[in-house]
Order: structure tokens, then C-alpha cells, then sequence
């Protein structure tokens, strides 16, 4: 049987798990964290550096979604240092996403649209004209379309190829602004389950 321990969260206690990740109690207490690349069935993966929490003895904020809970962590998310790391890692996210909200057929169930909302609403250091373009429309095979400027780079598609068909078709070429998801050299996206990867997708 599993160690129960008693952690406090914004001031607040919560019995949880022992070495459970920190995530999975924030979100099944309701407590509100930012986050794109983690899932309950891909677990943790790290790459966002969203779900960043103030917890008292570390140095610095760590990601919640690689954090084990221990007995006695006393863990903050609404801290004034834990909003700005919040808000200038989603204006990354930003940097090269369209602008083209009102017109985007995810409007209304986008992650980034509500974290911009909650964590963001900032103004954009570049312009319009310097933003890194990418492909609006690859087609990735079994009727999965992708416009890679869209993308966030959350690696939930790419995962799920690896972990849980383990067909591999996805992943993540090229560095810094230039990375982008695509499928592998003549291999598109071809398995049962291929259209799982648009319900995982945070941003459609």
C-alpha cells in the first residue's frame, strides 16, 4: 500500500501520495497550473517548463510535472517570482505563434489561448514581420493535418508514436526556432490510433 504524507500548496494542506509527481495532486485539487506537454498516459516529459512552483529549501522554481511529492514539501504557485517565469515562458511560446486567433478553427479550446489569458497578456517584444515562418498545412497522413506554426512543441504526438503505438512515425527536426514536428523520411502517419493525435494536441 502506497505512503500518504501531508504536503502544503499555497498555504493549504493536502494528503497525497508519497513520490507521487506534484503535478497530478495540483491538478486533481483543482489548483491551477499552466502546462502543455504533460498527460496522464504519456507522463512527464519536461519540455514546456509551464507547470514551474516555488518549493521552500530549493534554490530555484522547479517543473511540477518531474517533481516527487516528499512528506513536509511546502510548495507555492502564486508567487510573484513563479507569475513572471510563468509569463516569460509563454511569451517564448509566443515568439513565432500566428496571430491569427479570431480566425482559427481551435478558438475557444486552446490551452495557449487560456494561459495567455491567465498568465500572459503582455506585449509582444518583435513584430509580425520577424516572426518565423513554417508550413500551414503538411499533411501527415490518415486524414492528420498540421500547421507547424500552430505548434508548441509539447511532443504529445511524438510521444504517443513512441510510447504507446510504437510505430515512431513523428518527431522533432531542426533546433531553436526552427524546430518543428514532422513525420519521418518516407514513413506518414499510419496506425489505428493515428487520430489520437489531434485530441492530445493542446493547441489543435
Amino acid at each position: 500500500m502506497s505512503k500518504m504524507c501531508a504536503i502544503i500548496v499555497d498555504s493549504k494542506t493536502y494528503e497525497a501520495e508519497e513520490n507521487s509527481l506534484l503535478i497530478s495532486l495540483l491538478i486533481e485539487k483543482n489548483i491551477k497550473i499552466p502546462y502543455f506537454c504533460y498527460h496522464e498516459s504519456l507522463g512527464a516529459d519536461g519540455n514546456c517548463r509551464m507547470c514551474m512552483v516555488g518549493i521552500e529549501g530549493q534554490k530555484r522554481p522547479q517543473i511540477a510535472c518531474d517533481t516527487l511529492i516528499k512528506s513536509g514539501m511546502v510548495v507555492n504557485t502564486k508567487t510573484d517570482t513563479i507569475k513572471k517565469i510563468q509569463t516569460d515562458i509563454l511569451e517564448l511560446e509566443l515568439i513565432n505563434h500566428p496571430v491569427d486567433c479570431p480566425t482559427c478553427d481551435q478558438a475557444g479550446e486552446c490551452s495557449l489561448q487560456d494561459f495567455y489569458m491567465n498568465y500572459g497578456l503582455h506585449n509582444s517584444k518583435i513584430s509580425i514581420d520577424e516572426k518565423v515562418k513554417h508550413n500551414k498545412a503538411v499533411d501527415l497522413g490518415s486524414n492528420v493535418m498540421l500547421d507547424q506554426e500552430r505548434c508548441v512543441l509539447c511532443a504529445r504526438c511524438t510521444r504517443f508514436t513512441d510510447k504507446i503505438t510504437k510505430t515512431h512515425e513523428l518527431g522533432i527536426v531542426g533546433r531553436g526556432d526552427n524546430a518543428k514536428v514532422t513525420t519521418m523520411p518516407n514513413r506518414p502517419l499510419s496506425n489505428p490510433y493515428a487520430m489520437n493525435v489531434v485530441d492530445l494536441c493542446p493547441v489543435g
